[in-house]
């Protein structure tokens, strides 16, 4: 059989899309200039082939051993008939080697995301067939995993100043998104709010209108979608 070194496979594509490979591997948006350039030949694929969700944001992909092979191609995308794009190791390359029971885990994808993969081995030059496509969906982040991120977003100011009422609209917001996931008591929650209540504040009409629908909230008559929405509007007043 003859050995073409140069010839690029149609389905090989040479940017990669903004997905974060393997613990190990180059960040996303890089370019491939050293993509393997080899023929399709009868170089046994990897018998099986698999790929787990880990988390919310990470997935793990493994296959079989294929003898003497010198290493394997790692193909992913994000629909059933999309173009498969090659995963790029930590040297620059696309080269894996066969780690055990997984062998590459893709990071940083999105929460409830399905990825596509398929697996070549490379032998002596050589490509094998693809193995059968696998899927994997991240998983969907956990309540703590939420929470942390919607309190990431809070916006701090010092008490008394003119960016004390909009910044506390604004974690008031978070504080109510939060209560909507269950996750926060009843109790917990009432304390949160009332120790954001700016007690006699006389800054602004602004200050009065918060004071109303958190006092709203904490008593219960106020729903949170309600709530959210007059704050959302609220902050955004002059």
């Amino acid at each position: 059989m003859k050995k073409i070194k140069s010839v690029v496979l149609a389905m090989m594509m040479v940017v990669v899309l903004a997905l974060p490979v393997m613990a190990g591997e180059v960040p996303v948006n890089t370019t491939q200039t050293n993509s393997p350039q080899i023929e399709l030949v009868d170089t046994k694929a990897p018998k099986t082939v698999k790929a787990k969700a880990v988390s919310s944001s990470q997935i793990k992909i493994g296959w079989s051993k294929v003898v003497g092979a010198d290493y394997y191609l790692v193909y992913h995308c994000y629909e059933e008939d999309g173009a498969s794009i090659l995963l790029v190791n930590t040297d620059g390359t696309n080269k894996f080697a066969w780690n055990g029971d997984y062998s590459a885990n893709v990071y940083g994808i999105q929460p409830s995301t399905t990825v596509y993969f398929m697996v070549c081995a490379v032998k002596n030059g050589y490509m094998s067939p693809f193995t059968k496509v696998v899927k994997a969906t991240t998983l969907r982040p956990s309540k703590s995993d939420q929470i942390a991120a919607m309190r990431a977003q809070e916006i701090v100011a010092p008490v008394g100043s003119t960016l004390t009422i909009n910044a506390r609209i604004s974690n008031l917001i978070i504080e109510l998104q939060i209560h909507k996931l269950k996750y926060e008591s009843n109790t917990t929650f009432k304390r949160i709010v009332q120790g954001m209540i700016i007690q006699g504040s006389n800054l602004t009409l602004k200050a009065k209108q918060y004071n109303s629908i958190a006092t709203q909230v904490m008593r219960g008559s106020m729903k949170d979608d309600k709530a959210i929405e007059q704050l959302q509007a609220l902050s955004l007043t002059r």
